[in-house]
């Protein structure tokens, strides 16, 4: 069954602690029905190792950029990288 959920978490240069706080809230919530992507934006900072412990859990998954998109590049590639969850309403 797939998720219910997709989480999207775009990252750059993020604070640790932070990042570790929003993932660990995800974590604590009830419905477990969700999958989560981290996707950087080609950060100097190793936001892989950051996250390494999260992973192990095979509802995470991080991507890293291999050139920097910007703000909302990063995020449009989240969207496309939730294999196709995403549904483009039309009104």
């Amino acid at each position: 069954m797939s998720a219910q959920v997709s989480i999207l978490v775009p990252t750059y240069e993020p604070d640790p602690a932070h990042l570790r706080q929003a993932l660990d809230s995800i974590l604590e919530q009830t419905f477990s029905n969700w999958t989560v992507l981290i996707q950087d934006d080609e950060s100097a900072s190793d936001v892989e190792s950051m996250i390494q412990a999260y992973c192990k859990d095979p509802r995470f998954s991080f991507r890293r950029n291999a050139h920097r998109l910007g703000i909302g590049g990063n995020w449009n590639s989240c969207v496309h990288g939730t294999g196709g969850l995403y549904k483009r309403r039309t009104m």
